[in-house]
């Protein structure tokens, strides 16, 4: 014999399911919609039914995937455009209009903490690039540390700082 038990069955009625699709956050609202007589009582007894509350959050979690998924088409950039973009707030090549000391400092910040380079706050980040060359600071920036005094790559970025300062 067939069971209308939503809970046991973990089947759902025709109203049972046109309350889920009308739901958007109000569940007395989404039983009115449905069609049930006594809408708040029965948005209660809905509600607490672990079958529709799981019809509910799949409803949610498709609705989510849909909208990133939409949002993705219609974003015309990557993660490649956007680290650039900061590398450039952070390096301004060119001397003409260069961003302001804060605003290079908020891009470093950021390709930091994307980059993961262990940098936890602005002081530390401006502590850290005293004193360095424009070398040193691209060298920090791509690898997220200073090289070793006797590194290889640090007598390259010394021979850089020395080609710098003539």
């Amino acid at each position: 014999m067939p069971t209308r038990d939503s809970v046991s069955s973990g089947i759902l009625t025709k109203k049972m399911l046109a309350f889920v699709a009308a739901w958007q956050g109000d569940a007395v609202a989404a039983a009115r919609t449905a069609g049930y007589s006594n809408p708040k009582s029965s948005a209660e007894k809905l509600m607490s039914n672990p079958t529709i509350n799981d019809a509910i959050k799949k409803k949610q979690d498709a609705t989510v995937e849909e909208s990133g998924r939409r949002l993705g088409k219609e974003l015309n950039f990557c993660r490649a455009d956007v680290l650039n973009r900061m590398w450039e707030l952070a390096n301004p090549s060119s001397p003409q209009t260069p961003p302001s000391f804060p605003t290079q400092l908020k891009a470093a910040q950021a390709l930091a903490g994307i980059l993961d380079s262990h940098v936890t706050s602005a002081a530390e980040l401006t502590r850290l690039l005293q004193g360095k060359t424009q070398a040193e600071a691209e060298f920090f920036a791509d690898h997220g540390y200073f090289p070793e005094p006797g590194d290889q790559v640090n007598e390259e970025v010394n021979q850089t700082k020395t080609t710098d300062e003539k």
